[in-house]
């Protein structure tokens, strides 16, 4: 059953799209949709809270964090595409989560906690990377095909690729941080199913590490630098969540 959180929360969510798609253009204030995005999210991870750290606990932290992020971070900045998309994106898993969601299976040891909470931010900062790799991926469709002139509306190539980038280095400096922290507070990798989420985990940041360093050093941007993103974030996504929903859902152990 939805809990009152996560209905107030996918309310205020659908409020700002309102806003954000321009339905009521004329009556917005000025940043109302990302307050009102911040807001929903703050409510969004207060839900999360109470479901844990099992699979669907997981997409609702780490989407949770995707909103609020964009919408403090990037919201300001005049970026409007990938807020929005991130608020459907928490609608939906929020909707998710409360539906399918078991009972909360949160650790007790506090520095598997600080963990798990650098892992998350991690993943809601590399999730938010591969969403604008995808944007920028279409917004250089749309300069080259008359099929795709209908996404002309989306922000210039040169502030996407300025974004994508930021979000890459504060999204590599957490996974980096994430690896650091394993090392110190995770003692059996064999027994709590971490060895494959581990090698997974490094492959990712060897690729975000060689994009960042071909971008320093030889100027890698574009389309290429995009599809790069989408391989480290794929990588991400099968050693974390791919192992989690395997696991718990499939095989049914926590």
């Amino acid at each position: 059953m939805l809990t009152w959180l996560a209905l107030a929360a996918i309310a205020l969510y659908l409020a700002a799209l309102q806003q954000q798609i321009g339905l009521n253009r004329k009556l917005a204030l000025p940043f109302l949709p990302w307050w009102l995005s911040a807001l929903a999210a703050l409510l969004h991870l207060s839900a999360a809270y109470f479901s844990g750290l099992n699979f669907f606990g997981s997409l609702a932290w780490v989407s949770g964090l995707m909103a609020l992020l964009s919408s403090v971070l990037l919201a300001r900045r005049g970026e409007v595409f990938l807020p929005a998309v991130a608020n459907v994106i928490a609608v939906a898993v929020l909707v998710l989560v409360q539906i399918f969601g078991p009972a909360e299976t949160r650790p007790s040891d506090w520095q598997i906690q600080l963990h798990a909470a650098i892992a998350l931010l991690a993943y809601a900062l590399l999730s938010l990377a591969a969403l604008q790799a995808l944007l920028l991926l279409l917004s250089e469709r749309a300069l080259r095909s008359l099929e795709w002139r209908w996404l002309t509306a989306l922000p210039p190539l040169s502030r996407l690729e300025r974004h994508l980038f930021a979000l890459i280095w504060a999204g590599f400096t957490g996974l980096t941080l994430t690896l650091l922290s394993g090392g110190l507070f995770i003692s059996d990798w064999f027994a709590q199913h971490l060895v494959h989420k581990t090698v997974l985990t490094l492959a990712a940041w060897l690729v975000f590490a060689l994009l960042l360093l071909a971008h320093m050093r030889f100027g890698l941007r574009g389309r290429t630098a995009a599809n790069w993103t989408l391989a480290g974030m794929g990588l991400l996504l099968v050693g974390f969540f791919g192992s989690k929903l395997v696991l718990e859902i499939i095989l049914q152990r926590t």
